[in-house]
């Protein structure tokens, strides 16, 4: 095995990978870049069908230990940046979160349209042109309801789209 970086012993086979590997460090994957060459590579390009990480694992980002994805249980997908919590995607039930509270969901190039729960109110807030509630559904009501303390909610103004006009409750005018 002289000259062939392969060495063995009675019970060990070493191998001297220095010949066919360039870029060798800790923390890289190898790939093949012909059928006797390998490379060390930093940064890893998947083209194949499936890429399987360990279900503890975390894909980290930037290289830190605090901005990661991971799935905290079966089909619970989590975002966590700067070691928060900040969207949860779940298969059924939840669908997305947002766990956090005042951490707003914004929408649009300018953030324009922001929804928002401070950990005792909600907010649906508006920053350019007209907030617009439509209800594409033929004859379809628009209704704004609350609970009036009974456990359960009441309609105190509902936009009728049949006869196009506001109805409110008899006993809620004053």
């Amino acid at each position: 095995t002289a000259g062939t970086g392969i060495d063995i012993s009675s019970t060990t086979i070493s191998v001297d990978v220095s010949d066919f590997m360039t870029n060798g460090a800790d923390n890289r994957i190898v790939t093949a870049t012909g059928t006797d060459a390998m490379n060390a590579e930093s940064n890893l390009t998947f083209d194949g069908t499936d890429l399987a990480i360990a279900a503890t694992g975390k894909i980290y980002l930037d290289g830190g230990s605090h901005t990661y994805i991971h799935e905290q249980a079966d089909d619970i997908l989590e975002f966590v940046v700067g070691n928060d919590i900040l969207m949860k995607l779940t298969e059924a039930g939840s669908g997305i979160e947002f766990p956090q509270d005042s951490h707003p969901l914004k929408i649009g190039a300018g953030s324009d349209l922001q929804l928002n729960h401070n950990g005792s109110n909600s907010f649906v807030e508006n920053y350019t042109g007209n907030l617009n509630i439509i209800n594409n559904t033929d004859d379809g009501d628009i209704i704004l309801k609350s609970d009036d303390g009974s456990g359960g909610t009441t309609a105190y103004l509902t936009l009728d789209g049949s006869a196009k006009f506001v109805r409110v409750p008899d006993d809620s005018i004053r």
